[in-house]
């Protein structure tokens, strides 16, 4: 009654155990009564007689609860290691006093530039990685980290092991186990990308800002949403909307009723012509 995906596994193990010692222990599945399968764990030693004559003593314990919860436990952590891969955000625990990492993801290994086969040493990363100004103010929000729950977020730079300097926006959280022992629980981003973006931005709309102002012509910019006019001034400063008395920022209907007023324009409603 030996499952018959197990057979050979057993005959093996016994047989691997035995070329070592007197001893073996494997586990595998039996058959029960109502036809469902369990594990056992399956221990024995081998006693050789005066007469040659060889036993082999067995002690059988049932293991399947034990089994059943550890591959439960086995698919958690396999669900929480694929979420944690997933994160577009870095992820990373580490235990206190002794800042011994418990956790950390490929997100955060990148964010610091340390790879899984690299020993990390959290004190040793702050020590020589963050830019040395910005470790009193990470210093001041982690002390006010005191009880179970309590939150800090802070902003800092990071020389990686390539030279590059990133700027890292750190969310952490005190956390404790049911043995009292404390651990912190930080999400990190890297805004380093958001920032060269940004820097791209700002030159594009100074370019765009001085290709205006060096312009005789007319710009005005139209928010279609609100219906608003924002003035673009010209050369030297010259603000076209001067010339019909009014004053960016404007609605456009009030200026439509302006111009209509200053060029002595009439309105016809086509609604009563037939």
């Amino acid at each position: 009654n030996t499952h018959v995906a197990d057979r050979m596994l057993i005959y093996e193990k016994i047989l691997a155990d035995y070329a070592k010692g007197d001893k073996y222990s494997c586990k595998y599945r039996v058959q029960c009564k109502d036809g469902t399968w369990k594990w056992i764990l399956d221990s024995g030693c081998k006693v050789i007689k005066e007469s040659g004559e060889v036993e082999h003593y067995s002690f059988v314990l049932d293991i399947d609860e034990f089994e059943k919860n550890a591959t439960k436990l086995n698919n958690t952590l396999t669900l929480f290691n694929q979420v944690l891969s997933s994160l577009s955000c870095g992820i990373f625990a580490y235990s206190l006093p002794e800042h011994n990492i418990l956790v950390m993801n490929e997100e955060a290994r990148r964010i610091f530039g340390v790879s899984k086969a690299d020993h990390f040493s959290l004190d040793h990363f702050f020590r020589n990685n963050v830019l040395e100004e910005d470790m009193p103010a990470i210093r001041n929000k982690v002390s006010w980290l005191r009880k179970s729950g309590d939150k800090a977020e802070y902003t800092f730079r990071v020389r990686n092991n390539t030279g590059e300097i990133k700027t890292i926006q750190a969310r952490t959280k005190l956390l404790r186990y049911e043995d009292d022992s404390y651990f912190i629980l930080s999400s990190i981003l890297d805004l380093s990308e958001q920032e060269r973006l940004n820097r791209i931005l700002i030159k594009e709309r100074r370019q765009y800002r001085d290709a205006l102002t060096s312009s005789c012509a007319f710009y005005f910019s139209f928010d279609v949403t609100e219906g608003i006019i924002w003035n673009e001034k010209g050369e030297n400063g010259y603000n076209s909307f001067e010339d019909f008395g009014v004053s960016p920022p404007i609605h456009y209907d009030d200026f439509v009723d302006k111009f209509i007023e200053m060029n002595n324009y009439s309105v016809i409603d086509s609604s009563t012509n037939n």
